[in-house]
């Protein structure tokens, strides 16, 4: 019996000995990801087309919510055109119905065809921010104007810094 004890011992370290010899070996990877720049706008919601009752203010008319997303590190300018310079306009060339907008509450704004910065943020934000604009028209302005379909188009821009 204490012969096999010797053979077993002697071969567990046989077998220790050959594979002490392998040494050992690593590799590594380097793991890259690179996040993407989000820069958008929409707007949505909101009622833009609605009805004028002559003489009749339309005071913070609701146009929609602006959805605005960026990751961008330096921040954004949000600005505002009017196609028409503010003035709602039909198919007569001397009719027109002047109105002011209210980006996130803030002040009454006069738009032209020229951008209006309404918005200045300089840093990084994260996740999709949602702002307001409204609509008002003084009941003077759609005096004696004819009956029918008036327009403008707002465009609205994000641009990065």
């Amino acid at each position: 019996m204490m012969k096999f004890n010797i053979n077993v011992i002697a071969l567990v370290s046989v077998i220790f000995t050959s594979f002490s010899g392998i040494a050992a070996t690593t590799d590594t990877v380097v793991i890259t990801a690179t996040v993407q720049p989000i820069m958008s706008i929409g707007i949505a919601g909101g009622t833009p087309s609605f009805n004028i009752t002559p003489e009749t203010a339309i005071t913070d008319q609701n146009l929609g919510t602006i959805t605005i997303n960026s990751n961008i590190a330096n921040g954004y300018d949000v600005t505002l055109t009017a196609a028409n310079s503010a003035g709602l306009r039909n198919s007569a060339p001397d009719e027109t119905i002047a109105y002011t907008v209210k980006y996130q509450g803030g002040s009454a704004i006069t738009l032209s065809t020229s951008a209006t910065n309404v918005e200045n943020v300089t840093t990084q934000t994260v996740g999709a921010e949602g702002r307001s604009l409204t609509l008002s028209i003084t009941g003077l302005e759609s005096k004696g104007r004819s009956a029918e379909a008036f327009t403008d188009t707002i465009t609205i821009a994000i641009i990065t810094k």
